[in-house]
């Protein structure tokens, strides 16, 4: 095994937890006008409500007769889809004030 390279694994999934959000708030304070540095809670709320559609649950329970079932807790797919609604409201929201924002004509 190349020496560095359990780094490298423990690396990557921590920057995509990291990175994507970052990149997004950048956008977002870079684009607002006349070089006002706006607070950027909504990224990051976006960001939060995005990770919380990702939490799953799943029990499998496979029985002698060859039966399986698959069962989901209702709880975990209730965060998992309220998370996933929020995150898509919150980021057309940042869409949308970016895209005005770098439409609007500068002014100076």
């Amino acid at each position: 095994m190349e020496e560095g390279l359990d780094d490298r694994r423990l690396v990557r999934p921590l920057a995509n937890l990291v990175i994507p959000n970052r990149v997004t708030a950048e956008i977002y304070r870079r684009s607002a006008p006349d070089g006002s540095w706006p607070s950027d809670r909504i990224v990051n709320a976006w960001w939060v409500a995005l990770l919380f559609s990702f939490i799953s649950y799943t029990e499998t329970t496979q029985y002698a007769s060859g039966e399986t079932i698959v069962y989901s807790p209702p709880f975990f797919t209730a965060v998992s889809a309220v998370g996933g609604i929020a995150a898509a409201v919150l980021l057309s929201l940042v869409i949308r004030k970016v895209s005005a924002w770098q439409d609007a004509k500068p002014t100076s």
